[in-house]
Order: structure tokens, then sequence, then C-alpha cells
């Protein structure tokens, strides 16, 4: 059932595993990310060290090897045409846009309906704020600015103080996750968006 391949297991597992073995590790290597491996084991498309049952407690290590099915061959030739049939359906429908200014590149314009959506959250938020210096009074409102402001308004050179707050304790779980040194080959998606994502 090649459907159940999602545009992110496509990306970050099916376009890497192919009919040779390839190990967790070789596969993380090159998707440059991890993927749901127990997800695709569940769903037919690979194997897991020799078979179709679950026999790791937990994440097969980077030493695990994985291999193709049948289903999973299939998947791979249903979507391997896809991002180039996606990509020429949205040039047909929008058209290239190129930029007579920029040298390079294209670039992105908000459409009729995204420039009103910018204009009424404008209008909205400053309705808002209109409403709590009437409740709270406008020495109120001006402190609360006052208090927030440095943390989003980011100091010459860096990045916002807000942003500390991404950092992890150091006795915490995500502290022991290794950072990536590199970026994936494309905007990370997760995979848990709904059936059979996340199923």
């Amino acid at each position: 059932m090649p459907w159940l391949v999602s545009l992110a297991m496509w990306e970050n597992c099916m376009r890497y595993v192919t009919e040779e073995p390839i190990t967790v590790g070789e596969l993380e290597a090159r998707a440059r990310t991890g993927t749901n491996l127990d997800g695709m084991r569940r769903w037919g498309y690979v194997t897991i060290d020799g078979t179709a049952r679950k026999i790791h407690k937990g994440r097969p290590g980077p030493g695990a090897v994985l291999r193709v099915t049948a289903t999973g061959l299939r998947a791979r030739q249903v979507w391997l045409p896809l991002p180039g049939l996606i990509e020429q359906r949205w040039r047909d429908r929008f058209g290239e846009e190129p930029d007579p200014a920029a040298s390079r590149g294209q670039v992105a314009r908000l459409t009729p309906g995204g420039l009103d959506a910018q204009h009424r959250y404008r209008e909205v938020a400053g309705a808002v704020e209109q409403r709590w210096r009437a409740r709270f009074t406008g020495a109120a409102v001006d402190a609360l600015r006052a208090a927030l402001e440095p943390l989003a308004i980011a100091p010459a050179g860096g990045p916002p103080p807000l942003f500390a707050a991404l950092e992890p304790y150091p006795d915490n779980w995500r502290a022991s996750v290794r950072r990536p040194t590199t970026l994936p080959h494309y905007p990370m998606v997760l995979h848990r968006g709904g059936y059979p994502d996340g199923s």
C-alpha cells in the first residue's frame, strides 16, 4: 500500500533505502535526520535486522541493518517522480515568478489574500491594545511593553534574549541530544501530522 508513505517518511527514509542494505547510521548520515523506523517496519516497507517483527526494545542502534521489502520498492517507484511532478504543477498554476530586480533566485510575495490578512492582523492587534489601555490604563500597558520589548528585540549582532529559553538546562534530557551540524536537505517536517503519519 504505497499510499501510506508520507512525504516526510519519503524524505527521511525511503529515498535512501534501496535494494542494497543500509545501516541505521548510514541512513541518518544521508538523510541528516532521524526517522520513524518502527513505523516503516510496521507498515511493511522495511525489515530491521532481517525481520519484519519488532525485536528491538527501543530504537534500533546505528548498526542495525535495514532492507527494503517488495512493498517498499513499490512505494519508491510511486514516490520517486512525485516531487518533480508537484513542482511542475506549482509552476503551471502559479507561474515562474521571476524577480526582475534580483540577480539570482526567486522571491516570495504575499497574495492579495495574504496582504489582507496582514492588514487585518495589524488592525486587530491595535484594537486589542486600545481595549487594554481603556481597561487597564495606558500606564499599565506602557509598563508591560517596557518589560517585554527588551526580551523580544535582538541586541546588535545577537539573537533576542527570549531565545535563551530555548537552551535546555544541563540536567535536562534535551541537553544530551547531539546538536546537528548541518541542515536537512529540505524544510523540516514532523511525521506526526495525522493518519497515516500519526497512527
